[in-house]
């Protein structure tokens, strides 16, 4: 833990408790460096740990008497063969009437459910792709600016922390404003290092993930039968938030990225063959499909006049 966290392997070095850059070569990206160090606070502060999934719908399904979870339960009869049910929490507490289910009986009112809702067609999905094609050209050319932006502030912070130690050196600024001066500086490299690590992401293979998701949910009906049950967990995680169950029927809830690709269908119907004008679109549109490159800390304020003008 200690060597994973430690600046050092990053060309940083510390002295009096002051965190500096070094003068040695870094042997750590800095890109790999801060993906870890998200890594292992993500990890510390998650509580929680992934459970093995028996069945492709275990922990989706929710009882829709009482909203309580649905848990699996494999019963034996006297021939040894196994069935697998699933029944509601409440009802084994004494608090709800829901009574055991097949599992078979909700997967079939699933792939019902599915077959009558299912809104997508093929002229809808083209119409998407192409929209969607365009707006990350836009994209990928604002995230090349956000690169070339970044890199430029990286320099400057670099020049500053330059002339910041000259003055240190030279004793021109005590060691408490180059405390809080290194500090800030810090701040201000981090955030300009997150922008450009979010804008390094190349979406042109987003089309495609999408346009493949898009065919999958299409398909779906016909080709689940054959498919898989790590293929079936797979899809069911990706798309549904919760499955609702009662004795006739299985009405799944989408989640986030399910419904961002139904309102993102509506709004280029309303829209037509009309192209965006731009990549902040207003809300509801496809551009919900893409992930913003804003950085993971806000900006600094600004030093003091003094500060700045000995740093420029």
């Amino acid at each position: 833990g200690r060597m994973l966290r430690n600046p050092y392997y990053i060309g940083k070095t510390s002295y009096k408790g002051v965190t500096y850059q070094g003068t040695h070569t870094p042997i750590i990206d800095i890109t790999v460096f801060n993906k870890v160090q998200q890594i292992l606070t993500d990890k510390n502060i998650s509580g929680s740990r992934k459970r093995v999934h028996n069945h492709p719908l275990k922990n989706l399904l929710t009882c829709a008497h009482c909203g309580g979870p649905m848990f699996l339960s494999m019963n034996k009869n006297r021939h040894g063969t196994i069935y697998p049910y699933y029944y509601c929490r409440g009802r084994r507490d004494g608090n709800c009437h829901l009574p055991y289910i097949a599992v078979h009986q909700i997967e079939d009112a699933i792939t019902r459910d599915h077959k009558k809702n299912n809104r997508l067609t093929e002229a809808q999905t083209t119409r998407l792709v192409e929209h969607l094609k365009t707006e990350v050209e836009t994209i990928n050319k604002e995230n090349r600016a956000t690169i070339e932006r970044s890199d430029k502030q990286i320099a400057d912070i670099e020049e500053k922390r330059r002339k910041l130690l000259h003055l240190y050196y030279n004793n021109q600024i005590d060691n408490t404003l180059f405390t809080e001066e290194q500090t800030r500086l810090d701040t201000e490299t981090r955030h300009a290092e997150a922008s450009k690590q979010n804008a390094e992401t190349d979406l042109t293979d987003t089309v495609d993930t999408i346009e493949k998701a898009l065919n999958i949910i299409t398909n779906w009906p016909e080709t689940h039968k054959t498919a898989s049950p790590e293929t079936l967990r797979a899809y069911h995680q990706a798309f549904y938030k919760t499955v609702s169950v009662t004795t006739d029927h299985a009405r799944p809830e989408p989640n986030p990225r399910l419904q961002a690709l139904y309102d993102a269908i509506e709004t280029t119907e309303n829209k037509g063959n009309k192209k965006p004008s731009t990549s902040n679109e207003v809300e509801g549109s496809y551009t919900s499909l893409v992930v913003g490159h804003e950085g993971l800390e806000p900006p600094t304020s600004s030093m003091s006049w003094k500060r700045s003008s000995q740093l420029s």
